[in-house]
């Protein structure tokens, strides 16, 4: 097809018995620009401009290699194929583009593409929200000119906005170079298509924090709940209960000690397997029953009793009146990962709890 022929509405179907908007057999929406806007101002104050603005580059990219994609059987040219690119943004609604130079190379590769972009949706969006910013705010439009470009190239090239009226410039203007011809103004563009490792760590650190904060909220429900009108098993039984909940963990036993090395395995909570072996005398039970220490990072390679699948130990002893009458162990934590400080405190807590019912 030539560009020149190019009827964007022969190519939309709206089917709106059905809720569906198709053009050239893929999906479309049709929405506010002011929703959009409000979601730049949602990412921009709660995750700051510089991931905000990698996070939108990254959604024009998307969307204009889609487009591309959706195009590509219409056109062998790629001269008319890259420029049938700014007629899709126009046609959207997204902004009117005028293109003023486009020259390849005669290995077929681009020099360079540029134009000017007038009604932005996203300068009026961001001029709306913020005011006048210090730097170029079409971050969306700059994304979908590279992926779109790119994927017609089928080389990487970059887009950038030269001037734009959200930064108080007269209008927006666009220049489109392959990577290596932006220097390190493309290095740190690229940046902002990569994923942002800030973001995944905020989402682990928000999965952390809930998950401690459901810990807190189970151990001083057992703080409440354990008290001295419960049978001795049934309270071992809580507290071991309590002590998996809280650390996360496969397994925990609750066990009392006797000075001649006799043992009783009161509770188990979980995997049966991974704690039975606790009920043998070894180095570890001496550690926390007659040496009344802490264990954590036991070091298990050398056998001691324990199953080839126990992975990590943590263990504190019980002590009532100033004796260690027994002690709380909790076996693998469920991640895979190793007990932490956090760890050791709510078994300490409950240990002293537990010290405390037995007086």
């Amino acid at each position: 097809m030539e560009l020149q022929k190019f009827e964007f509405q022969r190519l939309l179907d709206f089917i709106p018995d059905k809720g569906l908007i198709n053009f050239s057999g893929s999906r479309r929406l049709l929405f506010q620009a002011d929703s959009l806007g409000e979601m730049r101002g949602e990412l921009v104050n709660s995750l700051g401009e510089n991931i905000a603005r990698g996070i939108l580059t990254r959604f024009g990219y998307q969307w204009g290699k889609r487009d591309a994609e959706a195009l590509g059987h219409l056109f062998r040219d790629k001269a008319e194929w890259i420029l049938a690119g700014p007629m899709m943004h126009a046609w959207q609604g997204v902004v009117q583009v005028e293109n003023t130079h486009l020259e390849f190379a005669d290995n077929g590769e681009l020099v360079l593409m540029k134009g000017i972009w007038r009604h932005s949706y996203e300068a009026e969006q961001h001029l709306r929200l913020y005011g006048p910013s210090t730097e170029a705010v079409c971050w969306t439009l700059e994304g979908y000119a590279s992926g779109y470009a790119t994927k017609v190239l089928g080389s990487e090239v970059l887009c950038l906005e030269t001037s734009c009226v959200g930064s108080g410039g007269a209008e927006c203007k666009y220049e489109i170079r392959p990577v290596e011809h932006w220097g390190n103004l493309g290095k740190r563009y690229q940046a902002y298509l990569k994923p942002n490792s800030v973001v995944k760590s905020l989402g682990r650190l928000l999965a952390e924090e809930r998950e401690r904060a459901a810990n807190r909220r189970l151990l001083v429900q057992a703080v409440m709940g354990i008290s001295g009108h419960m049978e001795i098993n049934t309270l071992a039984r809580e507290v071991a209960y309590y002590a998996k909940g809280v650390t996360g963990t496969e397994s925990a036993a609750v066990m009392l000690y006797e000075r001649d090395r006799v043992i009783e395995l009161l509770a188990v909570a979980g995997d049966r397997s991974l704690a039975a072996p606790l009920a043998t005398w070894n180095s570890l039970l001496e550690t926390v029953l007659v040496g009344g220490e802490v264990v954590r990072d036991f070091e298990i390679s050398s056998n001691r009793g324990m199953p080839e699948i126990v992975n990590g130990i943590l263990g504190v002893p019980l002590a009532v009146q100033g004796q260690v009458k027994g002690a709380i162990f909790v076996i693998n934590k469920r991640d895979g990962g190793s007990f932490a400080m956090d760890d050791e405190e709510s078994l300490r807590l409950l240990a002293g709890q537990v010290g405390v019912v037995l007086c």
